[in-house]
């Protein structure tokens, strides 16, 4: 294998034409090249250029730094600058410009071919030579002098800029971070607050269940069904003949409660037993069981709008005697809205009511300010909370207020 250097100079044969000596050794018979040259030698004479080409490296690609993104405009520095000492500077200065200047002059000697005059023009020539290279030394040396101090004041400016810029971000960059903890801290807070409220609503469900569980098992005590096996116990009055009618009216007047028919009414054993149905539906989809859940029926039937789940508010008006009177169940109403609060809240004074319902209000603000913060928008049911706990505390001062006004008139009457 060729170096790529030696395959490079192996290659470059076919850059060039061929030479004489070439051109007088493929001028014989069979001609090499040409128009009449063989079309298969041809063939793979290119092919072997193609692949000696083909075998050549890449150009060698030379790595160079990427400028950089942010380039301030500095001074550059003066070059050119004469590494003379100024004192000696100084020193030759004051000595072109006194009058030793002038006796060099009138020393210089005499060379051939040339006049007095001439030499002593040739040497004040060269004076004046020194002088100038003197006077543009001394200029680049103060601009350099200058300029130095101009990039390192530039150069202190800079990295002022830069740390203050940098100071800028990363206040930015610490208040971004310190929002997002503070909104990861809401969302967290939210979503404990979340939970614990699913946990007491789970709760309050759950009791809320329990009570209606105990009311229909209490319901479901109390009923009492006639059946075919007591029918002549429950209606004695249908079979005067019967010896327990005496003992059914005995159970009617200890039981004192009101009996109720089996609701349990199958329309295809009804009709079987008519005679309308021969045999059970063969479908069973369309089949109806013969069962009886008076439990599942009471659940169902729990669910519905009953006059005793009437909106405690109407008894607000009312007497206490009416509140505690027992209803159709045996059961009595509970307390109104007012009622309870009268109950909790009675015995505090003015002051502490509203001490109560300025702390009220000052949670209430928190919660939505968390809310906003968090979500973007308060909930309705705070809002609204909060607009009905701020006009009830206006009420209460207004209320006081024309009190203050009322005393005062009748002070102002009896004076």
């Amino acid at each position: 294998m060729l170096s790529a250097d030696r395959r490079a100079i192996y290659a470059s044969r076919f850059l060039s034409p061929p030479g004489f000596m070439k051109r007088l050794k493929q001028r014989g018979k069979p001609r090499n090249t040409g128009p009449f040259e063989n079309p298969v030698r041809r063939f793979v004479r290119l092919r072997e250029k193609a692949r000696e080409f083909s075998r050549m490296p890449p150009p060698r690609r030379i790595p160079l730094a990427k400028a950089p993104r942010y380039r301030p405009m500095m001074l550059k520095e003066v070059e050119g600058v004469p590494q003379v000492s100024p004192l000696a500077l100084e020193k030759r200065l004051d000595f072109l410009l006194s009058a030793a200047a002038v006796k060099q002059q009138l020393a210089e000697p005499l060379r051939i071919g040339y006049t007095p005059y001439v030499v002593e023009r040739l040497a004040w020539e060269r004076q004046m030579r020194d002088l100038r290279k003197i006077y543009r030394a001394q200029y680049l040396q103060k601009l350099d002098e200058v300029t130095r101090e101009e990039q390192q004041r530039e150069i202190a400016l800079y990295k002022a800029e830069k740390q203050e810029r940098w100071e800028k971000r990363q206040a930015r960059i610490q208040a971004i971070s310190m929002d997002q903890k503070r909104r990861a801290v809401l969302k967290d807070r939210l979503r404990i607050e979340a939970r614990v409220n699913e946990a007491i609503e789970m709760t309050r469900h759950s009791k809320l269940k329990v009570k209606r569980m105990l009311f229909l098992q209490k319901l479901q005590d109390r009923a009492q069904y006639i059946t075919d096996k007591n029918l002549d116990a429950r209606l004695p009055d249908s079979d005067p003949t019967d010896p327990q009618a005496k003992v059914g009216s005995i159970l009617r007047f200890r039981l004192a409660r009101p009996c109720l028919l089996n609701r349990d009414v199958n329309t295809e054993l009804l009709l079987r037993q008519v005679g309308g149905a021969a045999e059970f539906p063969r479908n069973r989809n369309r089949r109806i069981h013969p069962t009886s859940n008076v439990f599942r029926e009471a659940m169902e039937l729990s669910y519905d709008v009953l006059p005793e789940d009437d909106d405690l508010e109407d008894v607000d008006g009312g007497d206490d005697d009416e509140v505690d009177k027992p209803d159709a169940l045996g059961l009595t109403r509970a307390l109104s809205n007012q009622q309870r609060a009268d109950l909790y809240y009675g015995n505090l004074t003015g002051d502490e009511k509203l001490e109560i319902i300025e702390h009220k209000i000052g949670m209430l603000q928190e919660k939505q300010k968390r809310e906003e913060e968090a979500k973007g928008s308060a909930d309705i049911l705070t809002t609204k909370m909060l607009d009905l706990l701020t006009a009830a505390k206006v009420a209460y001062l207004e209320a006081q207020t024309v009190n203050e006004m009322k005393k005062g008139i009748d002070r102002d009457d009896e004076e």
